[in-house]
């Protein structure tokens, strides 16, 4: 009787624990992910786990270049229709000197322009039955590998078919230090981080990276899914979902930083980013973003931040700058914040589609006033900067051709009957890297001989200006000035820096031209003649697509900015080699 009373109370309170251990359970079990968070997991979840941060995925079978870049310029057109039709945006943006049909033009001319291209890959991935592209981060493994990311292929592919293509050099950019494992119905490459000291090619350090890799236990990410659900079906996913260690290493850095950066610390941005998500429909256009936070307290706590933090930045414009200055921004920053998620209880949430933009349309173009004529004095900059650069680069090779060969390059060489043959420019490809199509050509006959006009098409980037306009395709925008009184004057002759009687700092050896020519044409020197008219004058002389003047390398490496202003008495001097002038580059 005794043992069936042990034995009663036994079973009772072995079910008591059951039932609480089943509620433990039952109250921090997660939903079941649907079933196209199932479907978008399968090829991957063996490599993620509870210290996987980040979770990007793109169905390429979805995507549809030519649609989205259609409705993308119809939505540009219907914006930029909208803000014309106000007088007062129209009117400011020409006081601010913003040309919207220029603009709209110009853009989408880039975009044409690198479309072929861009689908002249996809089209290639495509046919190796790629369907998906994963991109994954994880917080155990980021010291040797920051990122992997992992390429699905359907029954007609498989990884031979990418890593073929990927091996004869296509796309081009592909390429480094990289970590493949190849599976059945999957590849995957990682990126050995520069810091871990390994090299990829070492058979050692490959095993070494595939052991971490292998020690990763999958494990199911309640947050990663969760992120996932709320952006499910878009063909374009990210999830961002912070485990312990990134949370901390945030943490650290925000207690070191400044402010306004400094504002995010503590629990704002610990507690205010559970996980985040951020779904992209380019053909539907559009862009939705979550954020989960801890509490409808800690989301509103992160939201009031941001506000604080923007307004911070104002206070110290206005410190720095003045009110009215300040009050000038602010009207514009005030239009951004509609693009700040707003708070929705526990969540914070952005929805970006063409419903949104054409609301927004107003207050974009109203900071558009004010900002486009600084991005498009930056974008100036930047390319100027570029222009720069690659003058800089060719004066750098002239010099290497003089230390080799103890003379600057003929401005072109000919044969016995005095035919041209070959440009200054083909003569330096050894020294701007480019040993490669150098060794191609053949020297001894024409530029344009029927073997190689195939390679005028083959221009290397650094013979062309970024801002050139129309279509460049195996033209150049860089030339030398040919005369009797310049350094370079007659087919094979030979100079030397001793000819350069006034000083390699005043004398000018690379110039732009208004307009381009084939890169391997030996005809086509601007004359000295034509230079001294000046710049941005006549169509076959000096000239730039830079608003202002135009760049110009001297003989002693240095790159200069001639103003199209320039008197014609420097210009002239500085084109010269010994005409005895004592000149200050302007």
């Amino acid at each position: 009787m005794k043992s069936q009373m042990q034995q009663r109370i036994t079973a009772a309170v072995l079910a008591i624990v059951l039932c609480g251990i089943a509620a433990a359970y039952a109250q921090d079990a997660q939903p079941a992910p649907s079933a196209q968070v199932q479907k978008v997991l399968a090829p991957v979840e063996s490599l993620i786990n509870k210290n996987t941060y980040v979770v990007g995925y793109i169905d390429v079978k979805a995507l549809d270049i030519d649609q989205s870049v259609a409705n993308w310029k119809q939505l540009v057109t219907d914006m930029f229709a909208k803000i014309k039709a106000d007088r007062q945006l129209a009117n400011q943006l020409a006081e601010a000197d913003v040309n919207l049909d220029a603009i709209r033009v110009e853009y989408f001319e880039a975009i044409d322009e690198s479309v072929p291209q861009l689908k002249e890959m996809f089209s290639s991935l495509l046919e190796t039955g790629l369907t998906g592209v994963y991109v994954l981060a994880n917080s155990r493994t980021m010291a040797m590998a920051p990122v992997r990311i992992a390429a699905t292929f359907d029954a007609t592919g498989s990884p031979d078919n990418l890593l073929k293509m990927l091996e004869s050099g296509f796309p081009p950019a592909f390429s480094g230090n990289l970590h493949i494992e190849k599976r059945e119905d999957m590849l995957i490459f990682s990126t050995a981080s520069p810091a871990a000291g390994l090299n990829m090619s070492n058979p050692s350090d490959s095993a070494r990276l595939q052991r971490m890799f292998d020690a990763i236990k999958p494990e199911v990410n309640p947050a990663v899914i969760a992120g996932l659900e709320r952006v499910k079906g878009a063909p374009v996913q990210v999830v961002f979902a912070p485990d312990s260690s990134i949370r901390g290493m945030v943490t650290l850095g925000l207690s070191m930083a400044p402010e306004p950066a400094s504002k995010f610390g503590g629990k704002t941005l610990t507690d205010g980013i559970q996980w985040a998500s951020a779904g992209l429909d380019p053909v539907k256009q559009i862009f939705a973003l979550t954020i989960q936070s801890a509490s409808p307290e800690a989301a509103q706590k992160l939201y009031d931040t941001v506000n604080e933090t923007i307004d911070g930045t104002l206070g110290q414009i206005q410190a720095d700058f003045g009110e009215d200055y300040a009050q000038s921004i602010r009207v514009y920053t005030e239009k951004l914040k509609a693009f700040i998620p707003q708070v929705r209880g526990d969540r914070l949430q952005l929805i970006i589609n063409k419903q949104f933009l054409e609301t927004q349309a107003e207050s974009m173009a109203a900071v558009g006033s004010t900002l486009l004529p600084a991005i498009m004095a930056a974008r100036g900059a930047a390319t100027r900067m570029q222009c720069t650069n690659n003058i800089k680069q060719i004066g750098l090779a002239l010099h290497y051709h003089h230390d080799s060969q103890r003379t600057f390059p003929p401005v072109m060489t000919a044969d016995a009957n005095g035919k041209p043959l070959h440009s200054w420019r083909v003569l330096l490809l050894p020294y701007l890297e480019q040993t490669a199509l150098y060794e191609q050509i053949r020297l001894n006959e024409p530029w344009d001989s029927e073997y190689n006009k195939q390679f005028h098409n083959r221009v290397p980037s650094v013979y062309q200006c970024p801002d050139a306009k129309g279509d460049m395709t195996g033209m150049t925008s860089y030339s030398v000035v040919v005369g009797k009184e310049c350094l370079f004057d007659e087919p094979n002759a030979k100079k030397t820096f001793a000819q350069i009687i006034d000083g390699t700092s005043n004398m000018i050896a690379i110039v732009e031209r208004k307009t381009p020519v084939c890169w391997m044409d030996p005809t086509q020197e601007i004359t000295f003649e034509k230079a001294c008219e000046g710049i941005n004058v006549s169509a076959g002389g000096l000239g730039s697509p830079h608003r202002g003047g135009m760049n110009v390398g001297l003989f002693d490496g240095s790159v200069h900015f001639l103003s199209d202003g320039i008197p014609a008495s420097v210009l002239r001097a500085l084109l010269t080699c010994a005409g005895g002038e004592s000149i200050a580059i302007p």
